[in-house]
Parts: C-alpha cells; structure tokens; sequence
C-alpha cells in the first residue's frame, strides 16, 4: 500500500513537470525544486515539503530591477547603478567620516527599512513589496549574506556615529562604547535620525544581539543621558531609539 502511495505521488508530480508547469515562467531553482520533489515523492518525502520554496520564493527575479539591484547590494555584490551612493558595501566601509556627514542618499539602501523615506531613495523600502521579501529571505544563503554585510556595515557606521567598537572574531561585534562626543548625540543633529533607522534595520532583520548592544552602551553613559535629558531634540531621538526595541522580526 505505502509503495503505491509512493508510486502515485511520483506520477502527480511527473504529469506537473510535463504539463501543470506548461506556461509557468519559471527559473533554473523552480525547475530543480521540482525535480527533487518528483524524487522525494519515490522515497516517501511529503510533497508539501519540497514544493513549500516553490509555492512560496521565486527568488530575486519576483521583484522588479531597481529592487534586484537593491538585494545583490545588500548581499554585498558589486553593482552598476548610478542611483546608488556606493556601488558595493565596500565602498561604504571605505568611506571617509565627511562623505557619510555630508551626503543623505546613501542610509536608505544600505539600512532597509519598512516606510518610506521622506528625503531620499524613496522606491527603496521594504513594505512596497513586503511578501515577496518575506518570501525571498526563506532563502538560507540569501538570509545569512544579507545578515553578514549589514553586520559589517554596521561596524563603519558605528564608528562614524560615535561608538568605540570592539571586535572579535569573524569581525563580530564583542563590545561597545557610546562616546559623548559623538555625532550621533549632538542636538539638533540628523545622525540621531539615522540611528534610529539602523535600529529598527537591525531588529527587521534579527539582528537582535547588535540591536541590544547599541541600546545598552547608550544607556551606559552617564553623560549621553544628561545630554538627553537637557535637550529636547535629543530626548526626542533617544525616545524613538527606545521604541524601537518594540520593532518585530520580519525575517
């Protein structure tokens, strides 16, 4: 009996593979999910498995070019698109302190967040197409390269804000220190701004660990507090800092 069941099986997803994808546009990874699910169905795997990727990510090419460009960015691909401040997380990184001050259209593609931006790169953010990014990072490889550069970005921009950043290995973030005199806690400022978005960037994408640092080494310092506390604009910003905390894991 369980051998039959197996039989059918595999004959339901051969007839899909023959016919039931006949007009389906689908990619080189679809074709091979396929393929593994037709030889899961002879062992006895449930098919609901093997075709979940399928059903659900058909990958980067769901999404229109600009936002491809976007994800090969944020898995640290070099790219060829003028509308983009760096053309690689590189150059990010290389950046000198005055480029990351005095340009503004460069946060918003290298620290996704889910609303619009209201200064720059305003066709980059993630509720425009939110499902498919869902989708898409069910991919483990994509997830994982995406989660490592925005942990490397992170390093640079923290050091620009004004943190002492201590490494271990694999460039792993092992220890912070908020400084006072960083611009980041300077009244008035739009760095308190950009925080704010690498906050909730780092919570969208789990990144929770990085997330607690920064909020534990703001809270740390004595010093940055009373800033705060003496200033409206930063009260303002160490507010939003403090909710994002509440910010869900989207991926």
């Amino acid at each position: 009996m369980i051998k039959m069941r197996r039989i059918t099986s595999a004959l339901l997803v051969c007839f899909m593979l023959s016919s039931g994808t006949r007009g389906m546009d689908l990619n080189e990874t679809q074709q091979k999910t396929l393929a593994v699910a037709a030889v899961a169905a002879v062992i006895g795997i449930p098919l609901i498995v093997t075709l979940v990727k399928l059903c659900s990510n058909k990958g980067i090419k769901a999404f229109d070019k600009k936002e491809q460009t976007w994800i090969k960015f944020l898995m640290g691909e070099q790219i060829n698109d003028e509308s983009f401040r760096f053309k690689s997380c590189n150059g990010l990184r290389s950046a000198s302190n005055n480029d990351l001050e005095d340009n503004h259209d460069f946060i918003q593609a290298v620290f996704p967040n889910l609303e619009k931006s209201r200064y720059a790169n305003q066709d980059l953010y993630l509720n425009k197409n939110l499902k498919k990014w869902q989708d898409l990072m069910q991919d483990l490889e994509i997830r994982l390269k995406i989660q490592e550069n925005l942990r490397l970005n992170l390093i640079r921009i923290l050091t620009f804000f004004g943190f002492e950043v201590t490494l271990g290995d694999s460039s792993k973030i092992i220890k912070l220190k908020a400084k006072t005199d960083g611009v980041a806690f300077k009244p008035g400022n739009h760095n308190g701004l950009r925080l704010t978005r690498v906050l909730i960037c780092l919570k969208i994408f789990g990144l929770n660990r990085e997330h607690q640092l920064i909020i534990d080494s703001i809270n740390s310092n004595k010093e940055i507090i009373k800033l705060v506390n003496g200033n409206s604009t930063l009260k303002t910003s160490y507010a939003f800092w403090l909710n994002s905390i509440k910010t869900a894991c989207l991926f």
